[in-house]
């Protein structure tokens, strides 16, 4: 007797969902949205920005991110999409560090910026 890993009946399965159901919906988004968000501030440092965005859908310090971008103020109050994940395309901005919400998440964002 054991228990088996990779069952092909229902013969080991006791729940009440089917098998390719999908798992619903968790009652807080984590993924922030790159099209739901509020530019809460930005800083504009050389050729660099720092900015704390808050993501509408998302938990994680309350949905504020602080990520640095290379680009201008106005690119980024104006921005219809923004998403704070590092992906490399060459029709929207992406962050080139993203630091934790916090007073010293935005002195790291600083001393970083100054280092480029």
């Amino acid at each position: 007797m054991g228990i088996r890993l990779f069952s092909s009946g229902s013969e080991y399965c006791h729940c009440s969902t089917p098998r390719n159901t999908p798992p619903p919906p968790s009652r807080y988004a984590t993924d922030p949205d790159p099209k739901l968000f509020t530019v809460k501030w930005v800083e504009q440092h050389g050729a660099y920005v720092i900015a704390m965005i808050n993501y509408t859908n998302c938990t994680t310090y309350n949905g504020d991110k602080i990520c640095v971008y290379k680009a201008t103020v106005k690119q980024i109050k104006y921005n219809k999409y923004l998403d704070p994940h590092f992906l490399e395309d060459n029709q929207n901005l992406y962050p080139i560090a993203r630091f934790p919400a916090t007073d010293l998440g935005i002195h790291h964002a600083r001393l970083f910026v100054d280092t480029l």
